[in-house]
């Protein structure tokens, strides 16, 4: 027995839209997937997916990437195969409550023929895959800054007089992902801290051009962020 797929609401709007284009704006989208780059970014996907189709509005294209990329990522964590996750999402629309969600029954059969195609592309598969794999981790990077500001040196016993001096300090911030939620780490840095931090980032460049040229030479793609 097939068991209902409860929609998550933030994807709700991508599942509206990929319903309710027309016969040729799907096939354009189904299209413009196909061709795009070997990519888990979803502004990446999404960005090529806009500049191969003239039918969909480009905010609509963003909302139908965001939701097909939750969905593989589904399919893989539960293995199920594409046509089982389709039923099971076309399922949950039809006895939703939601006016807006609701998948008439008459609907049903194109609409999880549609969904069916659009979660079966290779290469889509093949990078949420690798974007899974690379957020594997205990913690995930998320951005990082650096404030810089000056501290005065007093001399003891005589705050109320000029400083004689100062330094520079550098904080770098580090926000990262533990367990889904955003968390901070603060470090102070000085000037030989940050030329140290610069060497070993341009060393992984470096190991990272490397092994890319590894990668190329037994014939095995590199699937990047971007």
């Amino acid at each position: 027995m097939v068991t209902p797929l409860r929609v998550p609401r933030r994807y709700e709007v991508g599942l509206v839209k990929i319903r309710d284009l027309s016969d040729e704006a799907y096939r354009e989208l189904l299209s413009a997937l196909r061709e795009s780059p070997l990519t888990f970014s979803e502004e990446s996907l999404s960005k090529s997916v806009n500049a191969q189709v003239s039918e969909i509005p480009s905010d609509d294209v963003v909302e139908i990437v965001l939701t097909l990329l939750s969905l593989y990522s589904l399919r893989q964590s539960s293995e199920s195969s594409a046509p089982e996750i389709a039923e099971r999402v076309s399922l949950g629309m039809e006895e939703s409550g939601s006016k807006e969600l609701k998948l008439p029954a008459e609907s049903r059969v194109s609409f999880s023929e549609r969904l069916t195609e659009l979660l079966d592309l290779g290469q889509i598969d093949l990078a949420v895959r690798a974007g899974n794999l690379l957020f594997e981790h205990e913690h995930s990077f998320r951005q990082a800054r650096i404030f810089t500001d000056v501290r005065p040196v007093f001399e003891p016993g005589k705050p109320d007089t000029p400083p004689r001096g100062a330094v520079i300090v550098h904080t770098l911030k580090i926000s990262f992902y533990a367990d889904n939620e955003p968390k901070d780490f603060f470090v102070a840095l000085d000037a030989s801290d940050i030329s140290a931090l610069r060497a070993q980032l341009e060393r992984a460049d470096m190991k990272a051009r490397s092994l890319e040229a590894v990668l190329a030479a037994a014939d095995v793609r590199h699937i990047d962020a971007e």
